[in-house]
């Protein structure tokens, strides 16, 4: 996303050392794209296996599969490990068949809206609402550098580095699901 379909339409935007800046003095300068920054190209590998056999009066299957996908946003990944085992036998007046699933899954970083009541806590309220380019003769790496961007009134504005909070939050949820089935 481009600054300058962030900066408002109007005669001058600030004055700084005598000059009033205009949205025409800042094409060229340097700025963040902070969706560029929190995404990136991500991975993804998915493994299966599975054992079937048996005789006529007993048969059994068995599989395994491992699913491990690194998230679209900086710092998050997803992993899940699945297995499932199913015995059936059938002898004379016995029928019987016993079923067992287990499942873990662990999710890694921030989510982009998790956990939020209000939209100034979501992810994507500071990447599109935290300021790209800075003041004139202020180092643009000060918005990289800077938690809170000081132009901000941090009372009743939430808006945060994206990148430092992802780089910096740290969430870890781990899901285990056992799951028994038979019958007689």
């Amino acid at each position: 996303m481009n600054c300058f379909r962030q900066i408002p339409k109007k005669n001058y935007l600030i004055e700084h050392e005598g000059k009033q800046w205009t949205v025409e003095d800042y094409r060229g300068v340097p700025q963040y794209d902070w969706q560029d920054e929190i995404f990136r190209t991500a991975w993804q590998q998915s493994h299966n296996v599975s054992l079937m056999g048996g005789t006529e009066g007993v048969r059994y299957n068995a599989s395994a599969s491992y699913f491990d996908q690194d998230g679209i946003v900086l710092n998050s990944n997803y992993k899940r490990f699945q297995t499932r085992m199913n015995t059936v036998v059938r002898r004379g007046k016995l029928n019987m068949s016993v079923t067992a699933n287990y499942a873990r899954a662990i999710q890694t970083g921030s989510s982009t809206s998790l956990y939020s009541s209000s939209g100034m806590n979501n992810l994507f309220y500071s990447v599109w609402g935290y300021r790209p380019v800075t003041e004139p003769d202020v180092p643009l790496s000060t918005l990289m550098d800077n938690a809170l961007d000081s132009s901000v009134e941090p009372t009743n504005d939430y808006r945060f580095n994206p990148i430092m909070s992802l780089k910096n939050e740290y969430r870890k949820n781990y899901t285990n699901n056992l799951q028994l089935n038979g019958f007689l």
